[in-house]
């Protein structure tokens, strides 16, 4: 059942990245807690998947975590990498993909047990720091070892980054060999953690834990007292590379040998590094879901909930506001109980509109976010004031921490934010102040913060959507409450799986129970044997039977044995009777021989063998108990009763008779037999049990009796439950078992009988005989037996009923307590060696505890002195046989008496009793009788079968009728064997009649009966019930061979067994060049079938696929459905970026499967806007030069670029541009006489007379260094219908010579019918790329979809033809790069032509692009990609303010050329003037470069120890690049100025400081009072007492502070009586260290304190400034300065020599501006406006170096003129079949050595074969009527030097000839395809019909007035008429279909249909003007009708409706 209140919203990883809030979310998580059941429970069967989710297991297989069944183990050993799993009888199935991650082996205990002891309390651990995110992540404690297992530094876990920081433990971190610990408190707690601190042979570690339950209850100080001992176990993780059948290999050997050792394997371990999806869940079937599990132990850790572990919630409600708005504080409070509590507060912030950005100059939407300033404040309630901390966020804005988040979410959006108390605790309440640091409205433009930094944007155009409020604010206490005895657990799942709440369903061990303590349960075995082989005493499973000592295990342990679980709800006093049944009360030793009955191994009904009795009960409500006790009993057939006060349970199974009953001891002699009738009996049951492999549901299985049905005709049917049946074969016993006791023991039989019966039970069989039926006396009483003979004589005269034919056996009721062996035989040791025994024979010894004892424990002792009523008794000897608690029998013992002491031959007994000396005395313990014969084994060490009878037995013995005797009416007659003992006169006896031949009795015999209930009926008196017994049916119900359970191959069941996932997936990619994105197909095989049945090749349960990816909305469905016979999907216009592809197997049931994934990253090779060709490639690329086709002399047939070397790039990248090699022709040139072949293959044109094809670049090799490289191919394009219609571009010369060579031959290849799938025996795929063509044989063709591998690969089609090896695979040999190579130009012969020769046959530049190539020609590529990098070992010179240089050293210059192919460099330049090396420049020839670099040494100390400082002139050199194989290229030259700067520390300033003395005195003092035997002070200007008084000329300074004896101090001294205080003050100034001040420089005295005394004087540092262009300092001004302090201004009694208190900017003919300083000090008391000081020469300090003006740099080379124009063709180009191309050719571009001077932009030199700048007249014929073409240029020049005025050579270009048209004069257009008319254009005059709209000249419409057009927009000049769909003016008028509209834009009025609209303040409707007049007056709100009398408008009104005046 769910948990209501625990269902709450979780934001998580799946929708942010951080639990802190740093992301938005759009979808939620419910945490759903379910309680399972009481605990302890043995847990999920299967971790994960043993969840189910509708019906569906959670986790599929590869993903999971493997936990190993208790009887499954694993061995490890150092010198291997297998570990080998130890199955027995389970089945191991743990699987490793490592395309999830990396799995780890735990093998537990692998180390320990260590013992250790700890002085150490609990340390608790945090992480973070603040407030922000710190959280207790565990505890810590520290441990000092006592003994066990030796420490090892290995044990230690990593700690991550700091070690020493416990709060950086990783505790989720696995590392091969890593430990992790299990720590087993004294006081029986177990906690999981890790060890760190170990180290080799040392004695402290510390152990961690994230289990704070350490911290609450389970660490108490007995715990810590140094001397309680504590112990660990060790386990240790190994990582997994395979795991195959029952080997796990490991990735190295592991560390230590272990065998058999516990295991498991956890589930794959998430990548910690890498940008790729976990791909955990990327395979997850349900995204998003986890889970966590309590087994419902004691001291279990409580559950995470959505907000922590064991975490409660209180909701706070005061805060000052909600809506969080730009530098507004809101408050939130919490204060009291609750609020002292809180361990976490939780801030929910909604954003109702989303949280983005937009930019309204286009509507484009970017991330934004907001930012947070948190500040906590504590309230300790101890009266201090509220001080607020700012606390530490995720992010800073402004330098202040802030707690920020964003993105683009257009939609509503919420985010979480989490402020940590804990460490803030103990406390009172709290206040959080939240103050929004960006901002949140719209309105407020360019106030959008950028996403990360949260920093404005300032752009103008930019808005935020960004309204934000708190939603909720929690506080969250850690109540850590873990529900003890409660199994349960929480299940996270997301709204983005599940959309709402589903099913949910455990699969779990249950209730772990008290087991015997020698038990060793089926799970902890094999999964199916349950043993009996624990050591009692050690524990240790041994391999043979161990003696069970009545007790249980300490530990509670799952099995679904029902006799234990029927154990532990008697006596659990939690759910069961254990409050009313106690331990004693429960015959233990009879549910211990119940539970071995169960564990015994029967046939399982399909084909193999299980437990006979197995419990899997889920008691859901209280019941009664009885109901529920005896319902559980039915699972092992067995009845209730209460006996000698014990509560027994008996089973339905195989016994020996124990006791005869006959006419001559029942009550009256009389049996009352009842019988089913035939119509009552049952002969059909359907018997109903829950189907593990059906979810558990409960279903029917019918067990009927045919042969009964038959036999009776009829069918009678019954329901009956199999309880606590999961068990098809354990339901079918069942069912068999109801359904023989139906058909076969239909007698009940009554009866009545004497308490000497009354030691019976249920399930006791007996024998009856009742003579009447048969009238043969067949029963009776013993009269005599005579063991001597041996025979026995009966009570009567039976001989005349013996008869021929037949045997007889007598069966004599014995008075016995002995054992009997109740299995069909064994032979069993005995003290006289060993002996076979069969069912019923007597068992007195067998071997118990590996010795042969005596199984009865029972002795005797004889009395030694009468005892009379007392409890001592004496023996005559000891006997050791006797124990305290044995029962004792015998004369004078007259009621339950035990030995409650021994003492020697003295005993105590429990009771009083009086017995006479001499009695002999019985000594029996009834439990160590038990416990001998529930452990006693046979010679091979099997558990015997023994039935333990303590009254009597029934013997058999066959009589030998033929000797009987008669005498006094009684037979006596021989038996076959003695008695054990001697039967007693009176015993009940009953005879077997059996035929000879045959094994079954007559019905005269006696018949046994199995007693089902026994009562008292009155006093002595017992009434018995009992039911027919027949031996054979537990063979035929248990033991007989039957295999019912055979399913339908054809349609099998669906089982709960994992779905399978589809399998083998692969990406075919099928790019189409002229669709966006990419196109893939996505194909997989089936899962594969889970039955064996072959007859699916398929999942039999198959339904559905469900595939999903990360395309986006607009290439598919975010989830689509796939027919479950699909195989295949087509994804269109697929993305760039890395994609996942995920696809799941859904069964019929809706169960899912693992998603299978695959991902592909898509570059797709056509996502750009360049025109292609058929099949995709470019049409075009860069290039400096164009092309030309020659047509003359031997050239002919030629296409050449303009010059031999050029620089070409893709239209993909211009960065990519390389120059041609020159040393390959056809890098440059392509022949085109190939055209020419008469086999040339393509043709186009009128009447196919032109050969086609297309120059192609082949740019990897334009630059290629072999030369050979054949960089330009003449090819074409073909659909190949030999080939199946594949499409694909070949190399048409090498076709021409060799049809065969345009394949490349890769090998042969197996291909299949109706698949794409071909595959090669060797790797010869590998060079193959998507979407070349391939063929195979001579008749298939396709293209490549998808390499695999090296030997399997895809073809976007299949293979039509039947499947086939060895054929023979090609590749199409021209190699294409859809990104980098290009279409240079369509290319032609013509046949008919003419060439320039005037020869036959022409060659020309295909038509597609009017004759021109497709190249976009740019001359300025030249210099595309190259640069030069200068650096220097020196940055700056550096000199003192002497301008001497400092730090000296040599100077080398390194440079480097990018983008040459081969560089040589020039140095030149100024600097070579001031440096050491004799050389004025470096010319190309003098520098060795190697790999385009080179280092030059300009300047070495040695030489020239120093640089002038030269008025900071740097050192500038100019460097130029060029390419080595072209040195006179300009365009491949690059010019770099390198400069080495100057830089000079300033002039020292002064120092200035204000020093003040201080004399106390009760006179007035004066300037005298300091005179010239006052001492000289000196005054430390720097340091540590600068600005101080720090010596005198003479005497000393006191300690307090007095100069010499003056009276004046340092410092103000403590006034006297009547004393006032007075000052004094001086300037010091230096640019030293110190500086003296004389007698004379002190101002006057001025009273500072005591009476109000004058005021005060005044002082200031006056500062001069002074311009000059020397170097050299000026003079100080001369004579004395007065300064006014209230002006701040000097006036000069002296001479200022050009000083001034402004201070000017140096120029370049002033360059040095210089500074003085002076103190001035008021030496006189007067008011401010008149306060002055004197300023003598001397006052002045150096003058100073205040600015420099900085030297002018050189001036910069000059630029070069350029020049870019058109040139025209002047002569008319015939094209006389009009085709668009020149009958002669394009006409050549000027060539020769032509000279371009800019100054008349004139050409000289050269032949310029008629190209001008004058455009000519364009004439469209010639005079012979032939078409005419006329031709344009572009010409580009650049100066061949600086200033040189002219271009010429390479720096003069002709380029881009193309076809211009130009008129003048009239020109007329006639359509030449029909006589529609003509259109003349006359200046500024076009004669014309109709002027139609682009594209619509279809669409006038009807020839006629009163039409609309039916598009576009026309103006028809002859019928003059304007149209267009929504209006028309013409003869009949004009329509709008819209409406009029007239007036301005404010008064607009509009005509529609039969209304008038508009018009301001009114509409006038006027007909006949001026005659009437309509007018509605909305201004005045009403219509007036009126006569107009005048064109003035005035009349007369004749109505007005509305308002009248």
């Amino acid at each position: 059942m769910s948990i209501g209140a625990l269902n709450r919203r979780r934001s998580d990883a799946e929708d942010f990245a951080s639990s802190r809030g740093l992301t938005g979310s759009e979808t939620q998580h419910i945490l759903v807690t379910d309680i399972i059941s009481e605990g302890p429970i043995g847990g999920l069967c299967e971790g994960g998947k043993s969840i189910f989710v509708n019906g569906d297991s959670l986790l599929a297989t590869d993903i999971s975590p493997y936990y190993a069944p208790q009887g499954q183990t694993v061995t490890i050993s150092n010198s291997s990498a297998i570990a080998q799993v130890n199955v027995g009888k389970t089945t191991f199935s743990g699987s490793y993909d490592s395309s999830f991650g990396d799995k780890f082996l735990i093998v537990y205990g692998a180390y320990g047990p260590l013992k250790a002891t700890s002085n150490s309390q609990i340390i608790p651990v945090y992480r973070g720091s603040g407030a922000y995110n710190v959280t207790q992540v565990g505890v810590a404690i520290e441990f000092t070892r006592a003994s066990g297992t030796a420490l090892q530094a290995s044990f230690n876990h990593d700690s991550g980054s700091n070690p020493n920081n416990w709060g950086s433990t990783n505790f989720s971190k696995l590392t091969n060999n890593g430990i992790r610990a299990t720590l087993n408190v004294a006081s029986g707690a177990r906690i999981s953690g890790v060890i760190t601190g170990a180290t080799d042979g040392g004695s402290t570690f510390t152990f961690r834990s994230q289990d704070r339950r350490l911290t609450e209850e389970l660490w108490t100080t007995t715990d810590y007292n140094g001397s309680t001992e504590h112990t660990l176990f060790l386990h240790l993780y190994l990582a997994i590379s395979a795991i195959s059948g029952n080997q796990i290999t490991l990735t190295q050997n592991a560390p230590i040998s272990k065998s058999n050792s516990r295991f498991s394997i956890t589930s794959p371990k998430i990548p910690t590094t890498g940008t790729q999806a976990d791909p955990v869940q990327k395979a997850h079937k349900y995204p998003g879901t986890s889970f966590n599990f309590n087994p419902g132990t004691v001291d279990q850790q409580p559950l995470s909930s959505l907000t922590g572990i064991g975490t409660s919630s209180i909701s706070l409600t005061d805060i000052s506001n909600t809506a969080l708005e730009l530098s507004t504080a809101i408050t939130i409070n919490a204060s009291g109980t609750q609020a002292s509590l809180i361990d976490e507060v939780k801030i929910i912030i909604a954003y109702p509109n989303g949280l983005y950005g937009i930019n309204e100059s286009n509507g484009d939407k970017f991330a934004t976010g907001a930012a947070y300033k948190m500040e906590l404040a504590i309230d300790r309630n101890d009266g201090s004031a509220q001080v607020f901390e700012v606390l530490d966020g995720n992010n800073t804005l402004n330098n202040t921490p802030v707690f920020a988040h964003g993105g683009d979410y257009r939609n509503a959006v919420t985010f979480e934010f989490r402020i940590g108390l804990e460490e803030y605790q103990p406390f009172n309440g709290f206040t959080i102040r939240m103050t929004r640091m960006t901002n949140h409205d719209f309105n407020a433009k360019g106030s959008v913060p950028r996403y990360g930094s949260y920093v404005n944007t300032g752009d103008d155009d930019h808005a935020i959507v960004g309204v934000g409020a708190i939603t909720a604010v929690t506080g969250l206490i850690k109540e850590k409450l873990n529900f003890p005895y409660t199994a349960n657990a929480n299940l996270k799942l997301w709204s983005k799986t599940f959309n709402r709440m589903p099913k949910r369903t455990y699969e779990c061990f249950g209730l772990k129970v008290k087991v015997p303590s020698n038990y060793v349960t089926r799970e902890e075995n094999d999964g199916l044997n349950a043993l009996y082989t624990r050591n009692v005493s050690t524990g240790v499973v041994e391999n043979s039977a161990q003696f069970w000592d009545g007790n249980f295990r300490d530990d509670l342990i799952y099995t679904d044995n029902p006799a234990w679980v029927f154990h532990d709800i008697l006596q659990n006093d939690r759910y069961g009777l254990g409050d009313y049944l106690k331990e004693e009360d429960i015959d233990i030793f009879n549910l211990y021989k119940i539970a071995k009955h169960c564990d015994e191994l029967v046939p399982d009904g399909r084909g193999g063998t299980e437990p006979r009795f197995r419990a899997n009960l889920y008691l859901t409500k209280a019941t009664d108990a009885y109901k529920v006790l005896k319902d559980m009993a039915t699972i092992f057939r067995g009845i209730l009763y209460w006996s000698e006060s014990k509560f027994l349970a008996v089973i339905d199974e195989k016994k020996e008779p124990i006791y005869n009953f006959s006419r001559s001891n029942v009550i009256d002699g009389h049996f009352s037999f009842e019988s089913t009738g035939d119509k009552t009996r049952v002969n059909q049951f359907v018997v109903e049990w829950n189907n593990p492999d059906s979810d558990y549901k409960l279903e029917p299985i019918l067990i009927e009796d045919k042969e009964n049905q038959i036999k009776t005709k009829r069918i009678k049917s019954e329901k009956a439950v199999a309880f606590g049946c999961t068990s098809y074969g354990q339901a079918l016993r069942y069912g068999r078992w109801k359904l023989w006791t139906s058909i076969n023991q239909t007698q009940i039989v009554n009866f009545a009988t004497t308490v000497n019966a009354g030691f019976l039970g249920p399930g006791d069989i007996i024998n009856i005989q009742n003579d009447p039926d048969f009238d043969i006396q067949f029963s009776g009483r013993v009269s005599s037996y005579d063991a001597s003979v041996p025979s026995i004589t009966i009570d009567r005269d039976i001989s005349a009923d013996f008869s021929g034919g037949h045997s007889y056996e007598i069966a004599v009721l014995l008075p016995k307590r002995t054992i009997l062996l109740n299995q069909d035989s064994a032979t069993i040791a005995t003290s006289s060696g060993n002996v076979s025994k069969t069912r019923g024979q007597e068992i007195t010894e067998a071997t118990v505890q590996g010795s042969v004892k005596t199984l009865i424990h029972s002795t005797t002792g004889t009395v030694n002195g009468a005892v009379n009523n007392s409890k001592n008794v004496t023996l005559d000897s000891s006997n050791s046989l006797i124990t305290v608690g044995d029962t004792i029998t015998g004369t004078g013992i007259d009621r339950l008496v035990t030995v409650a002491g021994i003492s020697g031959t003295s005993l105590t007994l429990s009771i009083e009793q009086t017995i006479a000396d001499n009695a002999t005395l019985t000594f029996e313990n009834l439990a160590t009788t038990q416990q001998n014969i529930l452990s006693a084994v046979d010679t091979s060490g099997n558990h015997l079968n023994l039935q333990l009878e303590n009254n009597t037995i029934v013997e058999n013995r066959t009589l030998t009728t033929g000797s009987t005797t008669t005498s006094d009416g009684k037979n006596t007659i021989p038996v076959s064997s003695a008695f054990s003992v001697a039967p007693s006169t009176g015993a009940v006896w009953a005879i077997k009649q059996i035929p000879t031949g045959s094994t079954q009795s007559t019905t005269a015999s006696y018949k046994p009966y199995k007693i089902l209930n026994i009562s008292e009926e009155a006093d002595e008196v017992r009434s018995i019930t009992a039911v027919e017994y027949f031996e054979a049916k537990y063979d035929v119900v248990d033991n007989e061979e039957f295999t019912l359970a055979v399913d339908d191959p054809l349609f099998p069941p669906e089982l709960i067994e994992e779905v399978p996932a589809p399998r083998n997936l692969k990406i075919l990619r099928e790019p189409e060049f002229n669709k966006p994105g990419e196109e893939l197909n996505f194909l997989w095989d089936p899962p594969l079938p889970v039955g064996s049945s072959g007859v699916s090749t398929a999942y039999e349960n198959l339904a559905e696929f469900e595939i999903t990816h990360t395309f986006g909305p607009q290439t598919a469905p975010e989830t689509i459905k796939a027919s479950f016979d699909d195989r295949s999907y087509i994804f269109n216009q697929v993305p760039d970026g890395f994609h996942t592809i995920t696809i799941q197997s859904i069964s019929g049931k809706g169960r899912r499967s693992a998603k299978a994934t695959i991902d592909i990253e898509i570059n797709d090779t056509f996502n750009d806007d360049f025109k292609r060709s058929w099949g995709g490639i470019v049409l075009g690329g860069f290039s400096s030069q164009d092309v030309s086709v020659s047509n003359a002399g031997a050239d002919k047939g030629t296409l050449r670029f303009d010059t031999d070397d050029f620089v070409a790039a893709p239209f993909y990248d211009p960065q990519l541009a390389v120059g041609n090699t020159t040393a390959d022709a056809n890098s440059f040139s392509l022949d085109l006489t190939p055209l020419a072949n008469a086999n040339y293959p393509q043709q186009t044109g009128p009447g196919n007379a032109y050969d086609w094809g297309y120059a192609f670049m082949d740019f990897s090799k334009l630059d290629a260094s072999n030369p050979n490289a054949d960089a330009l191919k003449l090819v074409a394009y073909k659909r190949d219908s030999s080939l199946a219609d594949v499409t694909y571009w070949y190399d048409v010369t090498k076709f021409l010579a060799d049809a065969n060579s345009i394949w490349t031959s890769l090998g042969n290849v197996t291909v299949t019918q109706g698949s794409p799938k071909v595959t090669a025996s060797s790797s010869i795929f590998s060079n193959l790329k998507v979407p070349e063509a391939i063929k195979i044989g001579s008749a298939f063709g396709a293209k490549v979809a998808y390499v695999e591998s090296g030997t399997v690969l895809y073809l976007d089609r299949s293979w039509t033809a039947a499947s086939a090896t060895g054929q023979a695979l090609s590749k199409q040999e021209l190699d294409i790069d859809y990104r980098r190579d290009f279409i240079i130009a369509p290319v032609s012969y013509h046949a008919a032509g003419t060439d320039d020769d005037g020869s036959g046959g022409r060659y020309g530049l295909g038509g597609g692009n009017g004759g021109n190539s497709f190249l976009d020609v740019r001359p300025e590529l030249d210099k595309v990609g190259r640069a030069i990098v200068v650096d220097s070992d020196v940055q700056f010179l550096e000199y003192n303010a002497s301008e001497a240089q400092q730090n000296a050293s040599d100077i080398n210059l390194t440079l480097q050329a990018v983008g040459f192919e081969e560089a040589e460099f020039q140095v030149t330049g100024t600097g070579f003037n001031s440096v050491s090396t004799a050389a004025s420049s470096f010319e190309f020839a003098d520098l060795t470069v190697t790999n385009n670099k080179v280092s030059i040494k300009i300047h070495e100390t040695d030489d020239q120890a120093t640089i002038a400082y030269n008025s900071a002139a740097p050192l500038s050199f100019t460097i130029t690049a060029r390419e080595k194989q072209f040195p006179n290229n300009t365009n491949r030259q690059v010019t770099a100025t390198y400069n080495i700067g100057k830089i000079r520390e300033g002039s020292q300033g002064n120092s200035t400081a204000v020093v003040y003395l201080y004399k106390n005195s009760t006179s007035v003092l004066t300037s005298s009072d300091i005179g010239s035997s006052f001492p000289t002070v000196t005054v430390t200007l720097s340091g540590t007492n600068a600005g101080t008084i720090t010596a005198i000329s003479s005497g000393s300074i006191s300690g307090a502070g007095q100069i010499g004896t003056t009276g004046w101090h340092k410092s103000p001294q403590t006034l006297g009586t009547n004393e006032k205080q007075y000052i004094v003050a001086a300037t010091a100034n230096g640019t030293g260290a110190t500086d003296d001040i004389a007698f004379g420089e002190w101002s006057d005295p001025v009273q500072f304190s005591g009476t109000p005394g004058q005021d005060g004087f005044s002082s200031a540092t006056v500062e001069l400034f002074q311009l000059t262009n020397s170097a050299s300092a000026p003079a100080d001004p001369t004579g004395d300065l007065t300064y006014t302090f209230s002006t701040g201004l000097i006036t000069s009694s002296g001479n200022l020599n050009n000083w001034t208190q402004t201070a000017s900017s140096p120029t370049s003919s002033n360059k040095y501006l210089w500074k003085i300083t002076a103190a001035a000090v008021a030496t006189t008391l007067a008011t401010p406006a008149n306060t002055t000081d004197t300023i003598a020469t001397n006052d002045w300090s150096t003058a100073i170096l205040a600015a420099q003006f900085g030297s002018q740099g050189q001036d910069g080379a000059a630029g070069k003129r350029t020049f870019v124009g058109t040139l025209f063709y002047t002569v008319g180009v015939v094209d006389a079949n009009q085709d668009g191309t020149p009958d002669s050719g394009a006409p050549a571009l000027p060539s020769g050595s032509i000279t371009y001077t800019f100054s008349t932009a004139a050409f000289s030199g050269g032949n310029m074969n008629n190209w001008a700048f004058a455009s000519p007249t364009f004439a469209p014929f010639n005079g012979s009527d032939q078409k005419l073409l006329w031709y344009a240029c572009t010409v580009t020049a650049e100066e061949d030097t600086s200033g040189g005025g002219t271009a010429s050579g390479s720096n003069l270009t002709f380029t881009n000839r193309h076809i211009v048209h130009s008129f003048t004069g009239v020109v007329a257009f006639t359509d030449l395809s029909a006589s529609s008319g003509s259109t003349v254009i006359h200046g500024s005059r076009i004669t014309t019909g109709r002027i139609s709209s682009s594209g619509n000249a279809n669409d006038y419409g009807t020839d006629s007035d009163g039409n609309y057009a039916t598009d576009g927009t026309h103006l028809d000049l002859e019928n003059g008429r304007l149209r267009s769909p929504d209006f028309f003016i013409d003869g009949s008028g004009a329509s709008f279909g819209s409406g009029l509209i007239g007036g301005s834009t404010s008064s607009a009025w509009r005509v529609i249909g039969n209304r008038i609209l508009g018009g301001g303040d009114s509409i006038t409707a006027t007909t006949d003007w001026p005659n009437s007049n309509v007018t509605l007056d909305s201004a005045n709100k009403r219509i007036v009708i009126r006569d107009v009398t005048d064109s003035s408008g005035n009349g007369t009104n004749r109505v007005i409706l509305g308002k009248l005046t």
